[in-house]
């Protein structure tokens, strides 16, 4: 054999390995030149471009995995935060019960303090009322004869009639027309 028939067999070999094949669209003879650059080692262009499928399938793969695995960690920290969002739940009507029983408590004592309020100032009022008789009643005994027994003079074992009694003190009816002018 000399060396133009090894020249010649070889670039059979080639010819036999190399598919030529016609593109029009630049967009995929963009891609087949690209996955041609990036696979060089690639004995033809449908090598290459396999591989290069092969590639991203991979890395699509890989994608899809984590993704898998993050959406695998997202639901259960979902399950968690539920769980702990029933557990709130009950806490939060548990509050609310307790909330509802306090106030309760509180309507009722507000209720007791109101009507206390009330009986203080019907107190108040009848304590004034009936300050005022005992004045009027006062008044009225200042004008009694000295004839009528008194305590302290006739009676030792009453108390002395005080400043208030004393019979100079003269009392004037405000029913008595005369003593208006």
């Amino acid at each position: 054999m000399n060396f133009y028939e090894l020249f010649e067999a070889s670039k059979d070999k080639e010819k036999k390995h190399t598919q030529d094949v016609d593109i029009a669209d630049p967009k995929v003879a963009y891609e087949l030149h690209k996955a041609r650059t990036r696979y060089s080692y690639a004995q033809s262009d449908l090598e290459a471009f396999v591989k290069m499928v092969q590639d991203e399938e991979e890395a699509d793969q890989k994608e899809f995995d984590k993704l898998e695995k993050d959406t695998e960690r997202q639901e259960s920290e979902i399950k968690d935060l539920e769980h702990q969002a029933r557990i709130n739940s009950a806490e939060i009507n548990k509050l609310e019960k307790e909330n509802d029983i306090l106030n309760a408590k509180e309507t009722g004592y507000e209720k007791k303090i109101n009507a206390m309020t009330a009986a203080e100032a019907m107190y108040k009022n009848r304590i004034e009322t009936l300050q005022n008789d005992l004045t009027d009643l006062e008044r009225r005994l200042k004008n009694v004869p000295d004839f009528i027994p008194k305590a302290g003079r006739d009676y030792p074992e009453l108390p002395a009639p005080t400043e208030l009694e004393k019979p100079e003190d003269k009392y004037v009816s405000p029913y008595d027309i005369k003593n208006f002018k």
